[in-house]
């Protein structure tokens, strides 16, 4: 259908183009859009190899790179903690465990060189009994100094049982936990392992439901639709991303797209700071916030100083 509506010459006369979701059908359009240089938004995927060479092309979901790079930058500033990085060893996530060691050496090689940087990793193992595990972390952690967990994994059932043994052990050490943007999507985890150990996630999206927006986005939605979206509907990535460019193509015309920078609308869930991947290439969103889960129950939005209710 999609290679059809090309054929067809359909999009030619328009403004902006968003989506197609999937990464093949985007890979039919971008190179129609590409020559008519219309703008195109690819929404849900993190994959970049399409912006390396198309200009007009804005990506939405910042890129796993950019997620371990920001990481990697705010693990820095913390040197003198106790650094731990734990993960599965999975095949699958393997590349990813890879740029995010890059990263950090990479940081921490700008640091003064009397500092000493030392990253105690732990591989997990599938075969490990509870107690195996409390064992096995135990032996990284220090009762001298604050031990940073880093714990780069998106597999719910991997980091609910370290997040169990952190949990434990959290009673004798001082312990503060960064995870995965995905862990936001967790639906079976126990919160009480997010706001007893202080869980901080890098995540480009969240919804402030004390939000005045939000509120009246919903008031809205369930007038219109007789129900509410839950936070996993793409209802709030969708009234974002079309109120962002259709608002600033309103607003600013033909030129919107050489001062996207300066434009900061209200939003629902999402940020945006684009960023352009090389001269000849498009934009991949980098916005993220850092979101703390605290033990009076609370999530608190540190870009903003400011506390969410759950």
């Amino acid at each position: 259908v999609v290679r059809e509506i090309v054929e067809m010459n359909d999009l030619s006369w328009m403004d902006l183009v968003i989506g197609p979701v999937y990464q093949y059908n985007l890979s039919i359009v971008a190179p129609y859009v590409k020559n008519l240089q219309i703008p195109l938004v690819s929404p849900l995927s993190s994959k970049g190899k399409l912006t390396e060479s198309n200009p007009y092309l804005f990506q939405i979901v910042p890129s796993i790179e950019a997620e371990f790079e920001k990481l990697a930058s705010y693990v820095s500033n913390y040197h003198e903690y106790n650094i731990v990085l734990i993960h599965s060893g999975d095949l699958r996530e393997e590349d990813n465990i890879f740029t995010l060691k890059r990263n950090l050496f990479r940081y921490f090689a700008s640091l003064p060189f009397w500092y000493e940087f030392i990253i105690k990793e732990i591989i997990y193992n599938e075969d490990f009994t509870a107690n195996d595990t409390i064992n096995n972390i135990e032996h990284s952690l220090s009762k001298q100094v604050e031990n940073l967990i880093i714990i780069p994994s998106g597999q719910e059932t991997f980091a609910s049982e370290v997040l169990a043994s952190l949990h434990t052990l959290s009673e004798e050490y001082s312990i503060t936990v960064l995870g995965y943007p995905t862990w936001m999507k967790f639906r079976n985890i126990e919160l009480k392992y997010f706001y007893g150990l202080g869980v901080q996630i890098f995540t480009p999206f969240f919804i402030n439901y004390d939000n005045y927006l939000v509120k009246n986005f919903l008031r809205k939605y369930e007038h219109n639709f007789n129900t509410e979206p839950d936070q996993f509907s793409y209802a709030w990535k969708g009234y974002d991303i079309a109120w962002y460019f259709i608002s600033g193509l309103s607003r600013y015309g033909d030129h919107f797209f050489q001062c996207h920078k300066e434009y900061k609308p209200q939003l629902l869930e999402a940020g945006f700071e684009f960023k352009r991947v090389n001269s000849h290439g498009g934009y991949v969103n980098n916005y993220f916030r850092m979101l703390k889960f605290t033990r009076d129950y609370k999530i608190l939005d540190i870009n903003n100083k400011e506390a969410i209710k759950e």
